[in-house]
């Protein structure tokens, strides 16, 4: 990735770009932790983009398609008991060729990288807290 789209990627999330420069320890345990995770289970080789599920002990790939809607109710795409959710907490959906976390109004929030976020650009290996819920965001290489 160039230094200009890291910078796009940056603003439109929020990030100082100089902060891509010099990576903090902070930045270099998140990026071991998504290895190891990656590493441990692979993404579907034949999906562009999707989300490890990590909940409860279950560990699942999800495929990304337009539109992923996550909460407690049923009419979600992905309904997770989890008393700390809302009913519509979160979706990600893919704009322009871009995917997109977006924080639906909920009780408790959620966080990319340990930041709570209400929205933000996703990028390849960002770990989203959910509840009790992690999810890892993967796009295929």
């Amino acid at each position: 990735m160039d230094r200009e789209t890291r910078t796009q990627i940056c603003e439109l999330n929020a990030i100082h770009p100089s902060s891509l420069d010099e990576p903090p320890s902070e930045l270099m345990k998140h990026l071991s932790d998504v290895s190891r995770i990656l590493v441990q289970s692979s993404p579907p080789e034949d999906a562009d983009a999707c989300v490890l599920l990590k909940a409860s002990g279950i560990h699942r790939w999800i495929r990304l398609k337009e539109t992923l809607t996550i909460g407690a109710a049923d009419d979600n795409d992905v309904v997770l008991d989890d008393a700390y959710l809302s009913g519509h907490h979160a979706k990600i959906e893919a704009r322009d060729g871009v995917w997109i976390l977006k924080d639906l109004n909920s009780t408790n929030g959620l966080s990319v990288n340990k930041s709570r976020v209400m929205t933000k650009c996703l990028v390849h290996g960002d770990i989203i807290q959910i509840g009790g819920s992690t999810l890892v965001f993967a796009l295929k290489p």
